[in-house]
């Protein structure tokens, strides 16, 4: 039974301008995400580093003197040498055109949004748009400084080949639906199947193959509504029809209703019978799909000799529900190869067997530049064309499998001025390790064996944000002042700005990505008691209302907004759906509403530590609240809470049960209920431990209206609850940067209202609501205050509940979008002190001890409860196992020492970590740090034999298998690459080389190797 009401629609609809892009769009690479599981690899810690951003393909210049200012750590620092400037852009090396004391030159790319596609399921290639990003148009580049750096290099381009010119290249036609620019101005585009969508069934938080931003709405013949076709004209420019490569028409389109879809593409030569010529088969599906189809087009019968064709979409269903809309259409055909009126242009050929391609570039000026961009991170300048009757014949190597880009630059040419330079920051705001750990490892990037409460706050690089919106201040203060304290759980507290998690995890562009590969990477050592994720700030996820850069925003995922979705499938998780760790958010929109929820967090905690159990008496109120829309849903409504209520007073039988709902205002049982006002707020201003609502609502009320607490009728009491809010959207604040919903205006309002809320960002169904209720009041009710976990904690185990037990599609997104507001580490509900933990281990250490062998070291201070250690092991940090026990010494109250010997080590880097298992033999899951030990003796992996002029075998002495191998020349450029353990060296030339080699477990070792 859905709980959706109230269905707030506030989709705009905006159509935008005509493009043409000048080149095919690339495939989309993942490489720089998929190779490298953090993005934090290509970063020298000990470097300063600049970020400046390019929103279209070209050539770009920053100046020298502002470049160089920028790059000083101190003002007294003499300026970089122009050769001594690196470029970086996603985490590779960017060779620059040329440096000198006035500028910087440069080619840069706008960003592809191709690591949207993350964000999809079942995989990358539900990203059925390939020309749209949907957080941020600027490419980011990395400036800073290196010996030797790379440079643009030169091909001799002078043609000495008997191979034919290449008698034209492939341009692509293409219009999209992307003008974010003109939301405000229109509002007849659509974004497709958004959160508040008509009669929407279930929604996703992880985009779909549903999901783009398409044109206007076409309706269906029996829809009753217009338009009910899409007509358009292409012009081909300059398209060679006598080639034998016929024009390529593709497209994608999307439903925006429940019905079904049948649509028909239809292209003509001729304007008046554009309906007998279909491109391919129908396009049919039901609901809220994405399919793409792909026709060749022909001359005469699709187009004209001039390159112009009618194109008409339209549906041919019978469903009165047949909404849907395009996401893009293109052509790509075989073009002259003619820089008429052109500045700049790039030039795109298709894979060839020839070694090399003849390219006769037509009405050129005479110092017109060519640049192979085929590889963007290594342009190379080709000079020394033929150059007659003002066209430019030039010859250029291919490489086997790999198209050629040209980009042609005419004298006339002006390159994008850079002005903006971004400072970057690598640190932290705020850190406090309170073990000996080290904050930094060797590199000098963050030891993630250091922190365990992650704090991600906004940042003012937009002077808009600055001053009251900026929340760093208040981060920082919360984490120094209090969670780092023994009063506020004496965390090791790291406070990190979005910005600096962009540039160090995602190559410098917002996406919520970011911070799942920082998570990612703060538990690659595994995952300890007391992590915790804590974002401060909000976050806007309903794509009319998305603003490109995210400024100023904490981004949570996808839409409805997910932020367990940040945490799940993370560590070498094998389920995609399972939180890593706990995860809260803290709405604040100002520094004033961070500093009043925090209070309340002190405040509350406070009252658990000071308190005696009689004060705080009223946490054992419990009020059920419930709102039926219709009569026949009070009894199913009811008997929720009914069935939980044994949970609330199992442990407990003081406890009191409070349960409301509006059962006399639906007068039959096809007669809605009104909007209720609760009766009194009275429960709540004497003190409610817990509120429950169950029933409709929407992100602005509930039907049996719980009211915003920021008003007279609440008392300031400092009494705070702990809320449940379970109905459709009463969870949603992701419309608004600006605008607090209910559930958030419960959370910040100070001196009254709640510590904690969570509830559903989208709808609720009755089904999957109550095994949710049940096994999460089991978590809460059914443990005493000593064992009951954290918030943050109950959340999580409630989630892996549910997803452990072969979820539907229902629970498993119930799951995805039942978002935790407040602090994931506050306990709730507790009238007594929280307990310790069962041991306080002081040391740890190791050391080799001869012939191979590793000693591990540690110690305890006090031990309560403790059956035992298991000592773990891992080559690699992330995949940890069990190789010793040593016995605990139960409960002792002076310094225990204990030690251990791993007679068998792995080769090269070891770590170890300890796991403390209690007196009864459940594991409690309290890790140590993490430790490590190079045993230089033994390699990990091995290539033999070495040198080689033929075949090398890959030996492997860790637990994994090797998946692939790249062989890497002294220039840094990749040669050859391949599959499994064996090489073969015998096609490349005699020299010193690198192999790097990945392993199944996303390992990577790199292994010097003479080719003789």
């Amino acid at each position: 039974m859905n709980f959706g009401e109230f269905k707030l629609i506030v989709i705009l609809l905006f159509l935008c301008a005509f493009n043409i892009v000048p080149q095919e769009a690339s495939a989309q690479d993942l490489t720089p995400w998929t190779d490298y599981p953090y993005g934090n690899q290509w970063i020298d810690y000990s470097k300063k580093y600049v970020r400046v951003g390019v929103t279209a393909n070209g050539i770009y210049s920053v100046n020298y003197t502002s470049l160089t200012n920028a790059l000083k750590k101190t003002e007294s620092d003499p300026a970089a040498a122009p050769e001594s400037i690196q470029l970086w852009h996603r985490g590779k090396e960017v060779a620059i055109i040329s440096a000198n004391t006035t500028e910087i030159v440069f080619y840069g790319e706008k960003n592809d949004g191709v690591s949207d596609g993350l964000m999809f399921r079942p995989n990358p290639e539900a990203r059925l748009n390939k020309y749209v990003s949907f957080f941020s148009e600027a490419g980011a580049y990395f400036f800073t400084t290196a010996s030797g750096p790379s440079r643009v290099s030169e091909a001799n381009g002078n043609p000495v080949s008997s191979v034919t010119a290449e008698p034209f290249h492939y341009e692509t036609y293409i219009k999209k639906f992307d003008d974010y620019s003109e939301l405000n101005k229109r509002n007849n585009q659509k974004f497709s199947f958004t959160t508040f969508m008509d009669d929407a069934t279930l929604n996703h938080s992880y985009y779909t193959a549903a999901n783009s931003w398409t044109s206007p709405l076409i309706y269906g013949p029996n829809t009753g509504k217009s338009p009910q076709s899409y007509p358009a004209t292409i012009n081909l420019k300059n398209w060679v029809s006598s080639a034998a490569t016929k024009p390529v028409f593709e497209i994608v389109v999307n439903g925006h209703n429940t019905g079904y879809h049948e649509i028909q593409v239809f292209m003509g030569a001729d304007e008046g019978s554009v309906e007998s010529h279909q491109l391919g088969s129908s396009l049919s599906f039901t609901g809220y799909g994405g399919l793409k189809l792909i026709s060749d087009l022909t001359e005469s019968s699709n187009l004209t000799s001039g390159g112009t064709g009618y194109l008409k979409v339209k549906s041919v269903s019978t469903s009165t529900a047949d909404d849907f809309g395009i996401s893009y259409y293109s052509v790509l055909y075989p073009q002259v190869i003619d820089m008429t009126g052109l500045n700049n242009c790039t030039f795109n050929f298709k894979t060839t067997a020839n070694s090399e391609s003849i390219i006769e570039i037509l009405n050129v000026a005479a110092d017109t530049k060519v640049y192979d961009i085929s590889n963007p991170y290594q342009p190379v300048l080709i000079t020394n064309g033929i150059f007659a009757n003002n066209n430019l014949k030039i010859q250029v190597q291919r490489v086997s499998g790999k198209t050629l880009n040209l980009l042609v630059v005419a004298p006339s040419y002006v390159k994008g001025s850079i002005t903006k330079i971004n400072a970057v920051s690598l640190g932290a705001i705020y850190q406090n390790a309170r073990t000996a750990t080290s904050p930094t490892i060797g590199t000098g990037a963050i030891n993630p064996e250091a922190f365990d409460y992650l704090i991600i706050t906004n940042n003012d690089e937009d002077p808009n944000r600055a001053g009251e919106r900026d929340l760093r201040l208040g981060a920082k203060a919360y984490a120094e002042n209090y969670r780092s304290k023994v009063e506020g759980g004496s965390f090791n507290t790291l406070v990190m700005d979005i910005r600096s998690i962009y540039d160090q995890f995602n190559y410098g562009e917002p996406s919520a990505i970011a911070i799942r590969r920082f998570v990612d990477y703060m538990i690659q050592n595994g995952v300890r008691p007391k992590h915790n994720l804590v974002l401060m700030g909000y976050s806007v996820t309903i794509p009319i209302n998305i603003t490109k850069e995210l400024a100023g925003e904490v981004p949570s995922f996808g839409d409805p907004g997910s932020d367990i979705l940040l945490v799940t499938g993370l560590s070498n998780s094998p389920n995609v759906d399972i939180p890593a760790i706990p995860v809260g958010r803290i709405n604040a929109f100002n520094k004033t509403e961070l500093a009043n929820y925090l209070t309340k967090v002190i405040e509350y905690e406070r009252q658990t530590n000071n308190d005696d159990a009689s004060s705080l008496s009223w946490r054992k109120n419990i009020v059920h609240l419930i709102g039926a829309k219709r009569k026949y849903e009070l009894p199913d409504f009811k008997d929720v809470f009914t069935g939980v209520s044994s949970h609330v007073l199992s442990l407990d039988g003081t406890r009191q049960i409070k349960t409301l709902s509006n059962d006399a205002i639906a007068t039959s049982d096809d007669v809605d209920a009104v909007n209720t006002p609760a009766p009194t707020p009275a429960e709540v201003n004497a003190g409610a431990g817990m509120i429950a609502y169950y029933g409709h609502g929407n992100q602005a009320g509930t039907i049996y209206n719980i009211r915003n607490v920021n008003t007279s009728d609440f008392t300031v009491n400092n009494k705070f609850s702990f809320i449940y809010f379970n109905g459709c959207g009463v969870g949603n604040i992701f419309t608004s940067g600006s605008v607090q919903m209910l559930s958030t205006d419960w959370l910040i309002t100070p001196g009254k209202g709640s510590v904690v809320i969570f509830g559903n960002s989208y709808k609720s169904y009755v089904s999957p609501t109550k095994i949710y209720i049940d096994l999460l009041y089991r978590q809460i009710f059914l443990k005493t205050d000593q064992t009951r976990p954290t918030i943050g904690q109950i959340l999580l185990a409630t989630a892996s509940t549910v997803i452990n037990d072969s979820p539907d599609t229902y629970e498993t997104t119930n799951i995805h979008q039942t978002n935790l507001y407040g602090d994931p580490a506050i306990r709730i509900l507790n009238t007594t002190p929280p307990t310790t933990l069962p041991v306080d281990l002081v040391k740890f250490d190791v050391e080799l001890s001869g012939d191979n062998k590793v000693k591990l070291t540690w110690s305890t201070s006090w031990e309560k409860n403790n059956s035992h250690f298991e000592v773990e092991r891992s080559y690699n940090a992330r995949n940890f196992e069990t190789i010793g026990r040593v016995e605990g010494k139960g409960d002792i109250t002076s310094l225990t020492q204990y030690q251990f010997y791993d007679n068998r080590p792995y080769g090269g880097i070891n770590y170890y970590r300890l796991k403390q298992v209690d007196i009864e033999g459940t594991k409690s899951g309290n890790y140590s740090r993490i430790i490590s030990v190079n045993v230089e003796n033994i390699k990990p992996v091995v290539v033999y034999p070495n040198p080689s002029n033929d075949q090398m075998e890959i030996g492997v002495g860790i637990p994994t298998d090797i998946r692939s191998w790249k062989i890497i020349n002294s220039s840094g450029q990749v040669i050859k690459t391949g599959l499994g353990k064996n090489v073969s060296v015998r096609n490349i030339r005699v020299g010193n080389y690198v192999l790097e080699i990945l392993t199944n477990a996303n390992d990577i070792f790199r292994s010097n190797f003479v080719k003789e």
